[in-house]
């Protein structure tokens, strides 16, 4: 029989974290250069290792799910999911359902906070858009038309 001391563990935990930082990274880069550029390497690796913390709290263990929560947690801030502008992520992190439903209903919920708040300024990954409002901005009549 094999025996993996405590320390062994560690080291392998640690490995893993390491592998799911760069690859997370790797996919913010891709997900919101913008926000991954104006957070910095190593406060996105840091962002990045307590959001995983953040959504083993909730049960969401997979890495699917945890990236989701990573993703929303660059989106909306740090602590995102305890403030009282966001309510509506609330409910989906505390439900009875299994992890994959409440992650999924997170995500659906963050967009429908971001359809209601933003509006046609970002794109399909919520990044902004900014020429879209000044585009309709130049387009629509003043308020002195005829």
């Amino acid at each position: 029989m094999l025996k993996i001391s405590a320390m062994q563990r560690g080291m392998f935990e640690r490995a893993a974290l390491a592998d799911f930082v760069a690859r997370m990274s790797a996919h913010l880069e891709r997900f919101s250069p913008r926000h991954r550029r104006i957070v910095g390497d190593p406060e996105l690796g840091e962002l990045i290792v307590a959001g995983h913390k953040r959504a083993e709290l909730y049960g969401l263990a997979s890495e699917r799910s945890a990236r989701i929560y990573i993703e929303l947690t660059l989106m909306f801030g740090v602590g995102f999911d305890t403030d009282p502008q966001h309510v509506w992520a609330v409910e989906p992190l505390r439900a009875d359902d299994d992890e994959y439903r409440r992650v999924d209903r997170l995500r659906d919920a963050a967009w429908r906070h971001l359809d209601r708040t933003a509006g046609d300024d970002l794109d399909a990954a919520g990044r902004s858009q900014p020429g879209r409002a000044a585009a309709r901005c130049s387009t629509s009549p003043g308020p002195n038309a005829a």
